[in-house]
This record gives structure tokens, C-alpha cells and sequence, in this order.
């Protein structure tokens, strides 16, 4: 029978003999160790073939998917602005005016309506807790028609509660929830200024 030796490309492991044939000696050629590039750390990795061409594939693999996604977010980038009046590249046919349903109002299904939303249900939050707070201590005035509480004493009940009592009481006027005199008060100035609770 003839007898072929068989020597690997690189260096590592001895010529092996592959007996009968050339078909069973190339199949055996396949599965040889080759040497890997060296680690970061210096050492030297044997791995087959095979094992070898697949990882090299697998490397090549997420550049391409890094570059597809950063295909995709540049896309969706340019139809956001294409769509975004204050843009450069607003492609719209005319400027949204005070009568549009749209304006001053973030871009449907965004991360800033999800982040205005969540401030809104904050604002809630607060507003209903201070007007708790003015139900608990504060008393009914006739004349005034409804719960009153100066906002002093407000304040230092407050203290222990929120930082939020000026802003809180700006939202509740607004809303025509509560009505005192002015817009914003301040400590010690406004002390005296009673605050009715419709």
C-alpha cells in the first residue's frame, strides 16, 4: 500500500502518515492543528482549521452589523429632522402656528412626550398633596368661601414635606384650584397672605 506523509502549513504538531489512501490523508490534513495568532498576553493557542476560519468569520460578522446599525439610527435621524419644523432640513410644507394640535407639543411617541408625561403625573402628585395639606390645617372662612391658611403657616408645615410649596401653589392658582392675591409669594414678605382653597 502506498503511504503519504503529510506535513502541516505551520509549525506545532509532527508529520503524520496517512495510510491506504490520498482521500483519507487529505481528510486527516483537514482536521491538523494550526497555530493562532498570538493573545494579547503573549501565549500561543493551537486550534484546528476549522475552528480557526470560524472564529475570523465571526470577527468580521458584528462590523457589519455595527455598520448596519449605525446605517439604520442615521436614517432615522435624517426623518426625524426632515420632520422637525425647527430643523434646517424640515421638508414640511409650512411652519406649525398656535392653532396646530401639534404645537408645543413634543413628537408623538418620543423620548421627550414619555419624559413630559412623567413630569405631568409628577405635577399631579404634588398638587394634590398640597391641597391635602391645606385641607388638614387649614380652617373654614366664610367670607373667604371655602378652607383658608395663611401662607406662613403653610410654609413651616411645608418645610418637612416638599421644596416645591411656591411652584405647587403657581400650579394650583393656575389650575383655579386655590386663589390668594398675586403670583409668586415669598417668606416673611407674604407671611400674612391667605390662601383660600376652592
Amino acid at each position: 500500500a502506498t503511504r503519504l506523509t503529510i506535513m502541516p502549513k505551520q509549525g506545532g504538531a509532527p508529520p503524520l502518515a496517512a495510510p491506504e489512501s490520498v482521500s483519507k490523508a487529505v481528510r486527516r490534513a483537514t482536521r491538523l492543528p494550526t497555530m493562532a495568532p498570538p493573545n494579547p498576553r503573549g501565549r500561543t493557542t493551537i486550534v484546528s482549521r476549522a475552528t480557526f476560519v470560524q472564529k475570523k468569520e465571526k470577527e468580521k460578522a458584528p462590523i457589519k452589523n455595527r455598520v448596519a446599525e449605525w446605517q439604520k439610527k442615521l436614517d432615522e435621524r435624517s426623518e426625524k429632522q426632515a420632520n422637525n419644523v425647527f430643523s434646517d432640513k424640515y421638508q414640511g410644507n409650512k411652519a406649525l402656528t398656535t392653532g396646530d394640535t401639534r404645537y408645543g407639543k413634543a413628537v408623538e411617541g418620543s423620548k421627550t412626550e414619555e419624559r413630559a408625561a412623567k413630569a405631568a403625573e409628577w405635577v399631579n402628585k404634588e398638587v394634590a398633596k398640597l391641597l391635602s395639606v391645606i385641607q388638614d390645617l387649614g380652617a373654614h372662612d366664610e367670607e373667604a368661601g371655602g378652607i383658608t391658611i395663611s401662607f406662613g403657616a403653610l410654609f413651616i408645615a411645608y418645610q418637612d414635606i416638599s421644596d416645591t410649596l411656591v411652584g405647587m401653589l403657581m400650579r394650583a392658582k393656575k389650575r383655579k384650584q386655590l386663589h390668594y392675591p398675586g403670583q409668586m409669594l415669598f417668606q416673611g414678605m407674604h407671611d400674612h397672605v391667605k390662601i383660600t382653597l376652592r
